[in-house]
């Protein structure tokens, strides 16, 4: 039995409804505000801020995303959520109309809101045009994710049953009785000044139309077709007060056919089906990751499906990238990078020049481990990633003056935090921090995060400015940014798995910048001299 296109059954988890702490670190926030804000209407923000545990549920996503990668199956489901987006806001625009119409009488009461009954007709006739549509198309299709072919058959079901058919003739033949309405409207428009124009109507009773004997009289005259100009109304009120009131003559006119178009709004409150509902909204979480990362992968940029591993082993990224600076950039512009730990390898120490791409190198791991728990697609051509039970990210701040501690104390309470939280499954990233200290207050600092990150053997990052930290024993690599030779002071923006080449950087620009010591040694002795 289908339930949802987001869970494979009806036990799934609670849904977070504020983004965690790491979302900013990591700019996931500014990636589901993007989202959520273009699909408004579908509340999609708790779906994003909720992590997945179970590799069920994520594979079951994956196959759906995959599917979905068609983008004629996307305009067809998309087709199915803007009809449920109208439907719910003229159910939620008409509904306090609807219910106080129950005992209502057809006497032109501004109560009586004959615009609310007919947009609801035309909703519920655009709904069932849609499930036609859609049931026909879904019918000629094979499916090979699970959540999709179990909709389908789920749509089947729906759309044969006597339930849809009951609404569907209901509307055809209401929308057929108010087609055939035909009044006669007299105006009459004193000259005085002291009256105002009134308005009769009556019920047409097979009057002559002057309009047919006027284009009779002067078809002799007519020498080619011409432009057609005749206008199309729209169907919401331009003049609200008059047309409510000529509507509600209209209504007083035709009776029999007012008193079925109530009669059939107030049966039918709640006809949208309810798990169609939920799937026309959920399945926009696919459509807008894939219309999120279009511009990306338009690009040249790839995006693969992760395995994902739930104990000790390998976690390897291949072509990764940072997708949020990516969408940004509509892929320009972006330098991908290959990362891999290989057991028992589970911290790698990040080195380079500063603006070198260090953070975003950090950003792009913890992206693409958030991205697999929501059972995404990530960057890269390849990954194989670490099922966590949390991110935890330090990065490191700017410091308050408003606060009566220092950053380097800052430093050490939000780490205390960290490690108070994490557990062996944790991802951890740790950035840039203990810069307002000494060299080896710094060091001394450094080398007990890694003591501790060796014995709770979590995968992590450490990006730091500390070279010494890149050799820390075999659960320890060293990932360092790439010079470039010729030109040193360029950022490649590449990093490679080697020793860190801080001081030959800095060899490279004393060079450049005639700051070696022999030189620097040589203008002194000139200045002495």
């Amino acid at each position: 039995m289908f339930y949802s296109i987001l869970f494979p059954s009806p036990e799934h988890i609670a849904l977070t409804e504020s983004p965690p702490q790491y979302f900013a670190d990591t700019n996931l926030d500014q990636l589901v505000f993007h989202i959520a804000t273009v699909k408004k209407a579908h509340k999609l923000a708790p779906h994003f801020c909720t992590p997945l545990s179970d590799l069920r549920t994520i594979e079951y996503r994956q196959q759906v995303l995959r599917e979905l990668e068609d983008g004629s199956l996307r305009e067809l489901y998309g087709e199915l959520s803007d009809a449920v987006c109208e439907i719910e806001a003229a159910m939620e625009k008409a509904g306090g109309d609807l219910t106080s119409f129950a005992n209502a009488n057809l006497d032109g009461s501004p109560r009586y809101k004959y615009f609310a009954l007919g947009q609801f007709l035309n909703c519920a006739s655009n709904y069932c045009a849609t499930i036609e549509k859609l049931t026909a198309s879904v019918a000629a299709a094979e499916f090979r994710s699970e959540g999709l072919r179990a909709f389908a058959e789920y749509l089947a079901g729906y759309a044969a049953s006597e339930e849809f058919a009951k609404l569907r003739s209901q509307a055809a033949e209401l929308r057929g009785k108010l087609k055939s309405v035909r009044y006669n409207m007299l105006l009459e428009n004193t000259q005085s000044g002291m009256k105002a124009a009134s308005a009769r109507v009556r019920r047409y009773d097979g009057e002559e139309s002057y309009s047919d004997s006027l284009l009779a009289l002067f078809r002799k005259f007519r020498q080619s077709d011409g432009e057609p100009y005749k206008r199309v109304l729209p169907e919401t009120p331009v003049s609200v007060a008059n047309e409510h009131a000529l509507l509600g003559l209209v209504a007083k006119t035709h009776p029999e056919v007012f008193v079925k178009l109530r009669s059939f709004c107030m049966a039918n409150l709640s006809y949208l089906d309810e798990t169609i509902g939920r799937f026309a909204h959920e399945i926009q979480f696919y459509i807008g990751w894939h219309e999120y990362t279009a511009a990306v992968r338009a690009a040249g940029l790839p995006l693969c499906y992760p395995t994902l591993i739930t104990g000790a082993g390998d976690v390897r990224l291949r072509g990764m990238f940072d997708v949020v600076l990516a969408a940004k950039q509509r892929g320009t512009g972006i330098i991908p990078n290959d990362f891999e730990l290989v057991a028992p390898e589970r911290i790698a120490v990040i080195t380079g020049p500063n603006q070198g791409g260090k953070t975003t190198l950090s950003r792009a791991f913890g992206q693409a481990h958030y991205l697999a728990s929501l059972g995404l697609s990530v960057p890269g051509t390849e990954a194989r990633l670490f099922l966590c039970d949390k991110i935890l990210t330090h990065f490191g701040k700017q410091e308050d003056l408003e606060m009566l501690s220092g950053q380097l104390q800052d430093d050490l309470i939000r780490l205390k935090s960290l490690f108070d939280s994490a557990t062996p499954r944790s991802i951890i990233i740790i950035n840039e921090i203990f810069a307002s200290t000494t060299l080896f207050d710094a060091l001394a600092i450094g080398r007990l995060v890694m003591d501790k990150l060796t014995k709770l053997g979590a995968p992590a990052l450490m990006i730091t400015f500390l070279d010494e930290l890149a050799d820390y024993g075999e659960n320890t690599i060293s990932v360092a940014g790439v010079v470039d030779a010729e030109s040193p002071e360029r950022r490649t923006y590449r990093f490679e798995r080697k020793r860190p080449e801080s001081l030959a950087y800095a060899g490279h620009i004393m060079r450049k910048y005639n700051l070696t010591p022999e030189l620097m040694d040589g203008r002194l002795q000139k200045c002495k001299s």
